[in-house]
């Protein structure tokens, strides 16, 4: 394009345009702004650029653009029924992805093989990267705070960065099965290799959702190359990947028996004293349990504290490294422990069990991060306990589910066009205060299902142009038929039932970008000559 006296080559927009979508993935895991900024060089590269006419043209040939890039029109449409004109802002501009990305990505030349491994190269890296410092936190290489799995993740939210690795793996997965031939022996190698780290890594960030999904795309590529097989032996094997889902559903079953089953307590069975003399507190109306024992029982504050003070330097009255009451964690660890909660219970506990409590876990189970999956199953199984008991939230899970109900209320009061997104989150706050006397306290959000968002915040009119800008994109472009395309769109519909991509930056970004590329850019001219996984 010419500007002024000075001109510039095509090839130099193309050059452009290719590190601007190499920068904007490569920096998803990091400082999000990064990633906006690749985005907003990759649009003014195409405006720059010039050549409209091809690109109407390119648009004309491929609905499935516009209508993919209409749902952003939503959020616009929001502005004229929303209070919370800020809150409008802040859904355009996390959302603005997906009317960029289609555009610039549909109308552009089409991608080729080797830049798509370009692509893929710059995105391993990230991955890489962020693998290193998160096995090296782990290991104790580097010092930083872990307070939860969560932390290491160091850069980004361990949730967007799963889906980042998740895709990546799979698009390195579609070179290693479809474009075999075009690949030299060593980036054949490369690309196992960083497939099978990938895939592992999914598992260490311990993002349940991502575990879900990474465990679904695994399931759905084995089970269909399992059904092209000619051999008896294919019968049972497929009988067991159709009862693996069942296993999880098994092993909550029997954390929640062993741990959290009801019993009855009988007050003059008790034990009323402690060894030294002092009363015991039984408290029958607390139900919270821990390794089946429950915490309102055999607790002497007195002998507690005096113990507790001669062994730590954090005070018995005071916070432990979590901002959470001392004491209160000190009860639970030792109910966990099987101990009565009084002088000679604390003697039974070693220095690394006070570390433990001062670092914040109630349980000896979170004491260490190798027993991440038990842990994960167990606390669910415990927020669901008390849940069940108290009507109240206890974390992440439990929490959701309110949520969940929270958007369903909100859709039924506003079923047409719903609140709009300047308003839902306040929509929300008003939910949670008038369901709970201390909302404001209970860290409840909103949001959590992609689904149930749109349905609470545009009403039907805005579903129904949710499933026409998505569901008929995929159609029109043909999706079905090529493997990219079935598995991007697939992985966002799961990532879409316990999170709200469309509206985050980061995963806005990556499914824009990833579900643009493949259905409107690059064509998978290998995949012609193979109809399987």
């Amino acid at each position: 394009m010419r500007i002024g006296s000075f001109y510039i080559e095509d090839k130099y927009h193309r050059w452009l345009y290719l590190a601007a979508l190499c920068f904007t993935l490569a920096s998803l895991p990091f400082y999000r702004a990064m990633s906006s900024i690749g985005v907003i060089v990759m649009a003014a590269n195409w405006i720059l650029e010039g050549h409209f006419r091809e690109k109407w043209q390119r648009l004309k040939s491929n609905p499935g653009i516009w209508m993919l890039a209409s749902f952003y029109l939503t959020g616009v449409l929001g502005v004229f029924y929303s209070e919370e004109f800020r809150q409008v802002v802040q859904h355009l501009q996390n959302g603005l992805a997906f009317l960029a990305a289609p555009l610039v990505i549909g109308t552009s030349r089409a991608i080729s093989l080797k830049e798509l491994k370009l692509i893929l190269a710059s995105i391993s890296v990230s991955v890489l990267i962020n693998s290193f410092v998160s096995y090296s936190i782990f290991a104790g290489f580097i010092d930083v705070q872990i307070n939860t799995f969560r932390d290491y993740s160091y850069f980004s939210s361990n949730v967007h960065l799963t889906y980042l690795v998740i895709v990546t793996a799979t698009t390195l997965f579609y070179l290693l099965r479809y474009h075999k031939s075009e690949l030299t022996s060593g980036e054949y190698t490369l690309a196992l290799a960083l497939t099978g780290w990938m895939v592992i890594y999914v598992y260490f960030l311990r993002s349940f959702s991502g575990i879900i999904t990474m465990s679904a795309v695994i399931w759905i590529v084995l089970f269909v190359r399992l059904l092209k097989i000619k051999h008896f032996i294919k019968y049972p094997v497929i009988l067991l990947m159709l009862l693996a889902p069942l296993l999880p559903v098994y092993i909550f079953q029997q954390v929640y028996a062993k741990n959290f089953q009801d019993h009855e307590i009988n007050l003059s069975e008790l034990e009323k004293e402690t060894a030294r003399g002092n009363k015991y507190h039984h408290n029958l109306k607390n139900k919270l349990m821990e390794n089946g024992h429950y915490v309102g029982l055999y607790n002497s504050r007195k002998e507690l504290r005096k113990e507790w003070n001669k062994r730590s330097d954090i005070d018995f009255d005071a916070k432990d490294k979590k901002g959470q009451p001392l004491y209160a964690t000190l009860i639970r660890y030792m109910t966990a422990k099987g101990l009565k909660k009084d002088a000679e219970g604390m003697k039974t506990l070693s220095s690394q069990d006070i570390r433990n409590v001062e670092n914040g876990h109630t349980n000896p189970i979170y004491a260490s991060p190798r027993n991440f999956y038990y842990n994960r199953f167990y606390t669910i199984a415990q927020s669901f306990d008390i849940y069940l008991k108290t009507g109240k939230p206890f974390d992440s899970v439990t929490k959701r589910a309110e949520a969940y109900q929270a958007m369903i209320s909100i859709f039924k009061d506003h079923p047409i066009v719903g609140v709009g997104n300047g308003d839902i989150k306040k929509a929300y706050d008003n939910y949670f205060s008038n369901k709970y006397e201390n909302a404001d306290k209970m860290n409840l959000v909103g949001g959590h299902n992609q689904y149930l968002k749109i349905l609470a915040t545009f009403g039907l009119l805005g579903f129904a142009w949710f499933i026409f800008a998505f569901a008929g994109s995929w159609i029109v472009q043909k999706g079905h038929r090529f493997f990219m395309t079935r598995m991007v769109f697939f992985i966002l519909l799961l990532a879409m039932i316990s999170e709200v991509p469309l509206d985050q930056q980061r995963p806005a970004i990556l499914f824009s970008i990833f579900l643009s590329i493949f259905l409107f850019s690059f064509k998978p001219i290998g995949e012609r000559r193979k109809t399987d996984l």
